[in-house]
Order: structure tokens, then C-alpha cells, then sequence
């Protein structure tokens, strides 16, 4: 099999014969058939009074399930998918009976008419790190129906502290590997896979054909960051990020769908660079000069804004907790359901800090002048820095 495969295939029926081809070639290793268990949970949704302590819930699901049965032998209902890569023929009922079934513990936290909507969304995320927690949200509460997702880089053992793969998947492109993830959750999601990452000369195919509602940006170059926020600006869409701080996230929101002159992070880089003429060969200072800006190191926390300094002596690169990760997939998540449904959700920073909510003590007048402190030496670090 490619190693490079996340794409399905589908059969109508059990005696469809493409799939009793594939069943003599052998690539079939195990079957799993959940039709009949989703007619039972469909039934209970559908009898939600009906409880099954009255005595009518039996024979009112019997004579449901009979009513099924008419419609020919369950082998031939719904769809059999057969997925490639784990060598699996499943049975499912068909997409519009598999996203209610999927959805239905959604209400009424999330509406009808709300999941409706969301149904006929497009979803853009490039960078599979922090990026694949965002995925595995929006796929899990069932935010958007296609997704766009790219990266170049592969699955490393460092990564798996903030990313949910098993270490068999070390070694394996990361938005292949979260496309199969994804599929084998809702198989019926449309994923289009950029695994050469998001550049310049994929601008158009990942923003346009088939445009996007939402772009969510978590890359690590900010060449990138840049290029494709002004590209997104220019077709007047959204872009959020989540940046990791320590246990918790820095988020930001662009409203480029209504402010489509917004300044571009907030204006936080006008005044640090031309945007208009920015270079892709950035230097290791440069690079570094410009996420902390853009981060905006003085909201982070001490041993985040530590961790900076560190970088490239000490550490190899910027730290990162799975917490955070985590996190930034509920927030972003979060956040762009509000986006989608054309709710309120204003461009700004916002920030999410457990330290905050959690620590004794860290929000007193003490514990506040000493981040003061501790920020301001930080920070006349860094411009001595930023000088050379």
C-alpha cells in the first residue's frame, strides 16, 4: 500500500463486484459491521420518550427495525467503506443517517438549524503540530464537513507529547497521518491533503478552489504567516491562531471577512518590517525577532519568556506542552463555530491562561509585580537582542 494513501473506498453492497474482487486479492484483513447498531441508537434518538422500561419500547423497535428490513437485506443498505492503510472493510449507514448519528448529542448545545449550517462549511488548516488538536476537535463536536489541511513535516518522537499519534506513526507525513485519523472517525468528511505544505504556489488551490470559510494558521515559518494572512486578507478570510504560552494559549482573531484592511497580527509587525517585501531566507534572528512579536513576549509567562533566550543555545526550539495544545483545539474550535454562524466574534488578542484560574496567589498585587519585574528584565534582554 502507498504510504502516502488516506483516500477511501466505497461500495454500495455487500455483493457489489469491486468488493468481492478485493475480497479474493486478500486485502482484507478484518471486518466490522455497525449498520444494525446505528438503526438502534437512530431508533432511540427518534422514540426519545420511549424508554426502555415501557413496555411498548420492544415491540415498537422491532416493528421499526422490520421497517427497515423492507427495504432489502441490511448487507445491501447504507455503504461498505474499505480503508486502505489498516486493511479494513466497514459497514455504515449511508452520510445523511451516519452526521445525524454523529451529531446527535450535539443538541441543543449546538441547534438543528446550527449543525445545518455547519454541515456546508470549509475549513483551512495549515501546520499539523498545535494545528492537529484543532483538527481532531473540530472533527470530534462536527464543525465543518470539508477540510484543507497541509504540512510537510513528518511525525517525530518529540512531537508526541502534544499531539495525539501513536509512535508507530513516527516517520509519517502529519496531515496524511491526521487525514486517516479524521476518515476513521466520519469517513464521509471531504479532506484535501497539502503534504507538501502551504506555500505560495498552493496559495489558490487551498484558499480558492472550493474557497475556504475559515483559515486556521498555527505554521512555524513567518515568511508563511505572513504571506498567507495577506493572501487570506486580500479574499476577505477569517484567520485565527492559537500560540502555546507555557499551560496556556495566546489567540488571535482576524476578521478579514469585515475589517479587510486590517492591519495584519493587530499591527504588532508594522513598524518592525516591510510586510510588502518580506524575504523567505530569514535568519535565525530575524525569524526569532518576529514571533516574539508577534506572540507578543511581554503576555507571556516567565518561563516562556525564558524559554526564548534559550533557544538555540540550550533548547533546540520553542517549548511546548500538550496541555496548551489541547487547548488551543477547544478555544479555536470554540471560536470558530461563532465565526461560522455569523455570531459575534470581534477581531482582537485574546488570551487563556490555567495559571490565572488555577494558581493561588498569581493574579495578587505580589505575584503581579514580580511577572512585572521579571517581563521588564526580559524585555531589555531581548532589545539588546534585537540590536545586534
Amino acid at each position: 500500500m502507498d504510504e502516502k494513501s488516506y483516500k477511501l473506498i466505497f461500495f454500495e453492497g455487500r455483493d457489489d463486484q469491486k468488493l468481492k474482487a478485493l475480497e479474493k486479492s486478500g486485502e482484507i484483513l478484518d471486518e466490522i459491521d455497525i449498520f444494525e447498531d446505528c438503526l438502534n441508537e437512530l431508533f432511540e434518538i427518534e422514540h426519545s420518550w420511549l424508554k426502555p422500561s415501557n413496555g411498548s419500547f420492544l415491540p415498537t423497535k422491532e416493528a421499526y427495525l422490520r421497517g427497515w428490513k423492507k427495504k432489502g437485506p441490511f448487507k445491501d443498505q447504507g455503504v461498505w467503506v474499505y480503508y486502505p492503510w489498516l486493511k479494513l472493510l466497514m459497514h455504515f449507514p449511508d452520510e445523511e443517517t451516519y452526521v445525524r448519528l454523529r451529531t446527535s448529542r450535539n443538541r441543543n448545545l449546538v441547534t438543528e438549524d446550527e449543525q445545518a449550517i455547519l454541515n456546508t462549511k470549509t475549513i483551512g488548516i495549515a501546520g499539523m503540530s498545535v494545528g492537529s488538536n484543532i483538527l481532531n476537535t473540530m472533527v470530534l463536536t462536527g464543525l465543518g464537513r470539508h477540510f484543507k489541511i497541509a504540512d510537510f513535516d513528518t511525525i517525530s518522537v518529540p512531537n508526541l507529547n502534544r499531539i495525539m499519534a501513536p509512535a508507530s506513526a513516527v516517520g509519517m507525513n502529519k496531515a496524511i497521518y491526521f487525514a486517516r485519523h479524521s476518515l476513521e472517525v466520519d469517513p464521509f468528511l471531504k479532506i484535501d491533503v497539502f503534504p507538501e505544505g502551504l506555500d505560495n504556489k498552493h496559495f489558490q488551490s487551498f484558499f480558492l478552489d472550493k474557497k475556504i470559510d475559515l483559515y486556521v494558521e498555527e505554521m512555524d515559518h513567518p515568511y508563511l504567516k505572513i504571506e498567507s494572512r495577506r493572501f487570506a486578507r486580500r479574499h476577505k478570510i477569517p484567520v485565527i491562531m492559537a500560540a502555546d504560552n507555557g499551560d496556556g494559549v495566546l489567540i488571535d482573531v482576524e476578521r478579514f471577512d469585515l475589517e479587510p484592511n486590517r492591519p495584519l497580527f493587530h499591527g504588532r509587525l508594522d513598524k518592525l518590517i516591510d510586510l510588502e517585501t518580506i524575504k523567505k531566507d530569514l535568519s535565525f534572528a530575524e525569524k526569532l525577532t518576529i514571533i516574539a512579536n508577534i506572540v507578543h513576549l511581554e503576555e507571556a509567562t516567565p518561563r516562556a519568556q525564558d524559554s526564548l533566550k534559550q533557544v538555540g543555545t540550550i533548547l533546540n526550539t520553542w517549548p511546548q506542552l500538550g496541555t496548551a495544545a489541547l487547548l488551543a483545539g477547544v478555544s479555536l474550535t470554540f471560536i470558530s463555530r461563532r465565526i461560522l454562524l455569523q455570531e459575534s466574534m470581534p477581531s482582537g488578542r485574546y488570551q487563556l491562561s490555567l495559571d490565572d484560574i488555577l494558581i493561588p496567589g498569581y493574579t495578587s498585587l505580589v505575584g503581579r509585580i514580580n511577572r512585572f519585574l521579571h517581563t521588564k528584565a526580559v524585555m531589555k534582554a531581548f532589545k539588546r537582542f534585537q540590536r545586534k
